[in-house]
């Protein structure tokens, strides 16, 4: 499989190793951490034309969810609870404490962001939905 390193210039390739296993990472950009994350069937990639629109102001985690693009699938249970939104949340908080950075989230349609505050209260998480206002979202983001 190709790296699709030219999606991301400048951007790091990293292996984060978490309890449920290595996420895989895109780091890059500049200022306070931000870790997009991708909807379901989707991988870290869907982010390529949007992380140099934000860049600029933030230092950016594009990581691949549990299972999901590079990153390891967890062992399942018949409840299929490593793939709970909750279970990918906390995962996602794990990799960015790895990466010792404070937890911003902004999540797609899976919004594995979505337990983050009330899992850690100290997480700030911002919710970025594909096709659901995302450039008006990104402009109050981006914005100077």
């Amino acid at each position: 499989m190709p790296d699709l390193a030219d999606l991301f210039p400048g951007y790091e390739s990293k292996w984060i190793s978490t309890s449920s296993g290595r996420i895989f990472a895109r780091v890059g950009g500049n200022g306070p951490p931000l870790m997009l994350l991708h909807g379901f069937s989707s991988t870290h990639v869907m982010w390529h034309k949007v992380a140099p629109q934000l860049a600029d102001k933030f230092t950016l985690i594009i990581a691949d969810l549990p299972g999901y693009g590079w990153s390891d699938m967890p062992e399942s249970d018949k409840d299929h609870m490593p793939y709970s939104k909750r279970a990918m949340a906390q995962t996602m908080a794990e990799a960015m404490e790895q990466l010792s950075h404070a937890t911003n989230v902004t999540g797609s349609p899976v919004d594995s962001g979505h337990f983050l505050p009330e899992e850690n209260p100290d997480v700030t998480a911002s919710f970025l939905r594909q096709g659901r206002g995302s450039n008006d979202a990104l402009a109050t983001i981006a914005a100077p």
